[in-house]
């Protein structure tokens, strides 16, 4: 990516910052460091931007910006949501068959439990009731099985898998974000669209937490 004179004014009288240039080649880490308020936020922004004029990026590039806080209800979205709610039709084929896998895996933790703690008669009632559940998860994962053949979604899912693994997200994948701390919380963040392969990654305060 290289950028040439880039400008930034509300008023066209006092700039957020002019004529910067930089370029960044494969496999840069580049910090930016100033002041609050100094442009740091909305400069970061325009590089995400396409039609920022001064941007020049090879062919398919693909920018994603990370906000400092969360644009998602952490009351409602999960980090399972983060890493694949961002990635249209194939992102969300794969949320689905894990979020079926995920309750597959709690059932069978509420089975043994339940087995363990009720009456003879009980048992048998409940493993007829749990038997159902189960097969309405095969089913479900079946299902999403054959969205993602179809979509050609198993690369985005395997992308998704080793963000999850390299951000240490696995044993908070099915948790609300409000349940997280603070690095939990921004880790979840870094995974946001963890299924698509990009090619810069704008992140705004990624150090904060950690």
């Amino acid at each position: 990516m290289v950028a040439t004179s880039l400008s930034h004014t509300y008023d066209s009288q006092t700039y957020q910052y002019r004529d910067v240039s930089f370029s960044i080649s494969k496999g840069d880490r580049v910090f930016l460091v100033g002041d609050n308020g100094c442009g740091k936020s909305t400069l970061l922004r325009s590089l995400c931007d396409p039609t920022s004029a001064g941007l020049e990026s090879p062919r398919n590039t693909k920018i994603t910006y990370v906000p400092q806080e969360p644009v998602a209800d952490p009351a409602v979205v999960t980090v399972l949501d983060e890493v694949y709610g961002g990635g249209g039709a194939i992102g969300e084929a794969c949320r689905r068959y894990r979020a079926a896998q995920l309750e597959g895996g709690e059932t069978e933790t509420e089975t043994e439990t339940e087995t363990e703690t009720e009456t003879e008669t009980e048992t048998e009632t409940e493993t007829e009731t749990e038997t159902e559940t189960d097969i309405d998860i095969d089913i479900d994962i079946d299902i999403d099985t054959d969205d993602m053949d179809k979509m050609g979604a198993w690369e985005t899912l395997r992308l998704g898998e080793r963000v999850i693994e390299e951000l240490g997200l696995g044993a908070l994948i099915g948790e609300k974000l409000e349940a997280l701390s603070g690095g939990e919380r921004k880790r979840a963040s870094l995974g946001e669209n963890g299924g698509e392969a990009k090619s810069v990654a704008a992140l705004l305060q990624p150090l904060q937490f950690t």
